[in-house]
């Protein structure tokens, strides 16, 4: 049934990539096998991943950990494990510098001094030593108070706190620090409660431990700190500094991984919780109310928050191209029924696709700072730390007098080299859109092209679009490997600058190789003494996409499930054929010959190809409607893959924590820009709705339609906060309630001001009289005979040049005159 499904579907693409437009019947039914096809495989892909859950879960569940007296009395066990070589004799003196340093046995003495207790065990083929870590609570809590470790605070002991006050003594004396805190919100401002998602660091003070909120354990067992929390504590154990207090271990765990002092390193699974997550994530649910259900707080929990982000920024992703895709399925169907390739709504479709990425990028924004404050992660950058992979001059710092790692390299040579070998790369893409044009121009020759005739149809199109998928995946991976190299040459202080930077540059590459060959067909073909294979460029453009699309689809899952599955099985296989008969391998060896998962590199790869499908769902809507579907579908299955790889394929991944998606959300605002131009240029350039018209009324056209939408677009931008106002407000909140709570900041000395009553009394003059005018011998003389100057005032009317004249019955201030 596969093989007859995969051929039939095979066939279905290849029908459709060249049927006819002048019978639409033909289109239609040929539209509806591709349509029933594709969704038959997806409902084959989900069932094969629930088959393959179920089988590995009934592996994990043969084997229960013990429960000792430490798991007993704490509620956990095991966290996190070094993998050692076990070296023969021949061996020891080749070993490197670093490896002659860091023996396990020196690894073990600094664990030791850093309380972390460890527990040690050979493998099954004894090649390998095991070295399971835990740290006892105590230790957990002086290491989160030593880095300010920040956890969420119980909102209803907060409350309570809130409203006590703080009142200290001081030589018997009770002084009020801080007055009692009653926070409401009248008018709902907001609608986060004052005291919810509340993240203060912590403190071992005894008064402060009822505030941190208390997440449960093994055998009803609670603590103020999560699995996740435990791993990130001991990594700060391991590679913090010896002369700390308390001591670190002073290891570079990546420099040990990268010298093979240790084999690897990795958080040890919790099955129990791994499989309540599988189940949750291979359900297809999808609710019209709420959208898509995912358990983000459990992949949060268990995996980190980056990873967690990524799987936010997914389900709203697939949320929000539910209505693309029933528009656009609207469009295509209506150009079915007109028998036109251009149908009479893709421009109206083409106008809206600009506005909706626009709303899109804006909600998600929103979205992503929400998700940020919910989860403690607002601020994180500000406060990374340096990587330990910086290299760089030890030094006290210009601005504080703190030591620092400072480099000295001309970053700007760097740089310079840097781009110049991505130009090459782009330069290497440019040259392969040169060569798809000679092959589609060979294949398109009268002999070959009845040699590959389909249908009567041309096959030249579909062959070069076939070539194009498998050139752009190449040329990405290749890149992949060169820019990461590039980026560990430039020397990154924090793991956030690392990241960006590496997301730059693959970006950068990434729109250009993708995008370049759809460009030539779209707006260089068309003004070229060149014909279009299919007669129109517009219907090989949208040919085009098809291919891409369905490669992205199903290529991608081939390439994430079956591959991996039978890389899998092979080292399974490999491994277990070693153990000697009557021994069984472990659990923690199993997830030794699991691949290793990098949380930058594992969300990088995914959100890479995400702007990539983001492009071809947005900038060529208007030749190709129907692109917003598959993408759906594909984001639809993406989420239960990736879901599935974390879970199965990969060990468990050092949790990260991230407030954002960084520089991905720069791309995907690039793109977004762009199908303004590409979208409106489609319409108005390369179709022929406006084949009648002079090419200076089109560029007309195409101008105004391009600046108005630019300015609607400026306009939702500018309109829309990036942080809503009631995640401000409960960011705000926090500082103020953790300062007062947990800093005991003092209040505001007020001050009294006795104010004494007193009368005065008030004369008011008839003008300002404090100002003098020169008067002119000549105006002086009209005046005095105009005004019937008076015997009184006679004398200061004639008295001067300046003159002054009194009314005694007048008040007025006599120190100036």
């Amino acid at each position: 049934v596969s093989k007859l499904l995969i051929c039939k579907f095979v066939y279905g693409i290849c029908r459709y990539s060249y049927m006819s437009s002048t019978i639409s019947i033909t289109r239609l039914i040929d539209t509806l096998e591709y349509c029933i096809l594709l969704g038959l495989t997806f409902i084959i892909l989900i069932f094969l991943l629930h088959i393959i859950q179920v089988y590995f879960n009934k592996r994990r569940l043969i084997a229960e950990e013990k429960i000792d007296e430490f798991v007993r009395k704490y509620g956990y066990s095991y966290d996190y494990v070094f993998v050692f070589k076990v070296y023969v004799e021949n061996e020891i003196n080749s070993l490197n510098e670093m490896q002659q340093m860091y023996t396990m046995k020196n690894i073990l003495d600094r664990c030791q001094s850093a309380l972390i207790e460890t527990k040690c065990f050979y493998s099954c083929q004894r090649d390998e030593i095991y070295v399971k870590m835990r740290i006892h609570p105590s230790r957990l809590k002086l290491e989160a108070d030593r880095i300010d470790y920040k956890l969420l605070l119980d909102p209803r002991n907060l409350k309570d706190t809130a409203k006590a006050g703080y009142v200290t003594k001081d030589r018997n004396k009770s002084v009020v620090v801080w007055k009692p805190i009653n926070i409401t919100d009248e008018y709902n401002v907001s609608p986060y409660d004052p005291y919810e998602f509340i993240y203060g660091k912590y403190d071992t003070s005894d008064q402060l431990q009822h505030l941190y909120t208390k997440y449960p354990a093994k055998l009803n067992r609670v603590h103020p700190f999560r699995e996740v929390d435990r791993i990130r504590l001991l990594l700060s154990i391991l590679e913090g500094k010896i002369h700390e207090n308390p001591p670190g271990c002073g290891l570079d765990l990546q420099s040990l991984e990268i010298n093979k002092v240790v084999l690897a390193h990795f958080p040890l699974h919790n099955y129990e919780e791994l499989v309540n997550i599988e189940k949750e994530m291979l359900k297809v649910v999808v609710n019209w109310n709420d959208g898509i259900q995912i358990p983000l707080n459990r992949i949060k929990d268990y995996f980190g928050e980056r990873i967690g982000l990524y799987f936010v920024y997914l389900q709203f992703y697939t949320q929000q191209l539910m209505l693309p895709a029933l528009i656009g399925t609207v469009v295509f169907i209506v150009s079915v029924i007109y028998q036109s390739n251009e149908g009479i709504m893709n421009p109206y479709f083409a106008a809206y696709s600009p506005v909706w990425s626009m709303i899109f990028m804006k909600g998600w924004q929103q979205r992503q700072s929400a998700s940020a404050m919910k989860w403690g992660a607002a601020g994180f950058e500000k406060e990374e730390k340096v990587r330990p992979q910086f290299q760089g001059i030890e030094t006290t710092s210009p601005i504080d007098g703190s030591y620092m790692k400072y480099s000295t390299e001309n970053k700007a040579l760097i740089v310079l080299v840097i781009w110049m070998v991505i130009l090459v790369f782009i330069a290497l893409d440019i040259g392969v859109v040169i060569g798809l044009i000679f092959l589609e121009s060979y294949l398109s020759q009268g002999s070959v092209e009845s040699s590959f005739a389909l249908e009567n149809k041309s096959f030249s199109s579909f062959v070069t679009a076939t070539v194009l998928t498998v050139c752009v995946s190449v040329l990405s991976d290749a890149f992949f490997m060169v820019a990461v190299y590039l980026n560990d040459f430039e020397n990154y202080r924090t793991d956030t600058e690392y990241e960006n930077n590496l997301v730059l540059k693959v970006s950068v590459f990434c729109i250009f190789n993708a995008y370049t060959y759809l460009t030539f067909i779209a707006f260089v073909k068309p003004f070229m003494n060149y014909s279009c294979v299919m007669g129109s460029c517009y219907e090989e453009l949208s040919n085009t996409l098809l291919v891409l699309l369905s490669y992205s689809l199903f290529a991608g899952v081939f390439k994430e499930i079956f591959l991996r599955m039978v890389q899998q099985y092979y080292k399974y296989r490999k491994e277990a054929s070693s153990i000697e008969p009557g021994k069984v391998m472990g659990v923690i060896e199993e997830q030794y010959i699991l691949s290793d998962y990098r949380a930058l590199e594992g969300t990088f790869q995914e959100y890479s190809a995400i702007v990539v499908r983001y492009g071809y769902a947005t900038l060529f809507v208007a030749a190709f409607p129907v692109a917003p579907l598959i993408t759906l579908v594909t984001s639809f299955l993406q989420i239960r893959i990736d879901c599935w790889k974390l879970c199965t394929v990969f060990r468990r991944p050092i949790p990260k924590n991230a407030e954002d998606i960084g520089i991905w959300e720069d791309a995907l605002n690039a793109v977004s820009i762009l199908a303004i131009g590409y979208n409106f240029g489609l319409i108005f350039l390369t179709a022929h709705y406006l084949i009648d018209t002079t090419w200076e009324t089109r560029w007309v056209y195409f101008m105004c339609s391009e600046h108005l939408m630019f300015f609607v677009v400026i306009l939702i931008a500018v309109s829309v906060n990036r942080v809503p106002t009631e995640v401000q407000m409960q960011l705000e909140r926090q500082t103020f309630l953790v300062e007062k709570v947990i800093g005991n900041a003092a209040d505001e000395a007020e001050e009294e001001f006795i104010v004494e009553e007193k009368t005065h009394n008030i004369t008011i003059a008839e003008t300002d009289n404090d100002w003098e005018f020169p008067i002119d011998e000549e105006d002086e003389d009209e005046h005095i005979v105009a005004g019937g100057v008076d015997e009184e005032h006679k004398s200061s009317a004639v008295g001067g040049k300046y003159a002054h004249v009194h009314d005694e019955s007048t008040s007025f201030d006599d120190d100036f005159h």
